[in-house]
């Protein structure tokens, strides 16, 4: 079906280099912060705006929306408050789900300043979260729920003409492929938490959007518990070196906005299924240690009162 898929896709491409985890490390609890355990491979990335058929939330995980706003990004209460409603505003709008509230934010620009966040690209293919998101954010009521992330260009003067963002097409990902990671967050105190990485895979799609302007958003799934398989639930992303972009291209300005979304469906049997997402986890390291390493509350999110 993956090979099926990519073979499919008619839109123009460019080749770069993706970072992905050595296959020798599947069924591995990775340690923190070891790039050693990355393999540099060569992909093809597909121009999204030139798709015969535009991706969606629903079915590659990530769409893209117009939807301008006029924010001051150096005021973090504009960012705190209109610019988050806008985000969430946006979330109902496109999901059509019941609640949504903007939880948390980084810029990313690679240069020291006065706005917040972790602001390095982020290089390796990756998910922010595991099914361990589920123990720190759990809806009450057997609800499903879904965390989204909106990343925007916060440079009014100019679209995105270096290290672009990429996203692989849900489909296209073989659960065997994704590999779970410690991780030590940016916060102050440091929060650990599990995200998931990638193994490379011929049947993988990758998509971007070049040109990438203030009044759009990219909008893809980071974590959704109404998917039955772990390939579905969260969309595999990273910034990319782009082979086109001028060579004194500016660098990349962006905001990245998790927003929390409540969903009216009640679902007796996401405990079980969250047991079993879990239960797929490796405890044992490459070392043959076996990792006590736990999903903790982010203490940079607003995690409300459910």
């Amino acid at each position: 079906m993956a090979n099926l898929l990519s073979s499919l896709s008619d839109a123009p491409f460019i080749v770069t280099g993706g970072y992905f985890i050595n296959p020798k490390f599947r069924n591995k609890r990775l340690p923190p912060d070891e790039w050693q355990v990355y393999q540099k491979m060569e992909i093809r990335v597909h121009n999204a705006r030139l798709a015969t058929r535009f991706p969606s939330l629903t079915y590659e995980g990530f769409e893209l929306a117009h939807s301008p706003i006029r924010v001051d990004f150096g005021d973090e209460e504009q960012v705190k408050t209109r610019f988050y409603k806008h985000c969430s505003d946006l979330v109902r709008a496109v999901t059509g789900c019941e609640t949504a509230w903007a939880a948390q934010h980084e810029f990313r620009d690679r240069v020291a300043g006065a706005r917040g966040g972790l602001r390095k690209y982020a290089r390796g293919l990756h998910t922010d979260v595991c099914p361990y998101i589920e123990d720190t954010l759990s809806e009450p009521n057997a609800k499903h729920f879904a965390i989204y992330n909106l990343w925007w260009n916060i440079d009014r003067k100019q679209p995105v003409s270096s290290w672009p963002l990429i996203l692989c097409v849900a489909p296209t990902v073989d659960e065997n492929d994704i590999v779970y990671s410690e991780a030590l967050r940016r916060t102050d105190p440091r929060t650990r938490l599990i995200d998931t990485r990638l193994v490379h895979n011929c049947g993988q799609l990758f998509y971007y959007y070049p040109q990438l302007t203030a009044d759009e958003a990219i909008i893809f799934r980071q974590y959704d518990t109404r998917e039955e398989n772990a390939n579905e639930r969260a969309i595999f992303h990273c910034a990319i070196k782009d082979p086109t972009s001028p060579e004194n291209a500016p660098l990349r300005q962006s905001i990245e906005v998790r927003v929390v979304a409540t969903f009216a469906e009640h679902d007796s049997d996401r405990a079980r299924r969250k047991k079993r997402f879990e239960a797929n986890i490796p405890q044992q390291r490459p070392d043959g240690s076996i990792s006590d390493w736990r999903h903790e509350k982010m203490v940079d999110w607003d995690y409300r009162d459910w």
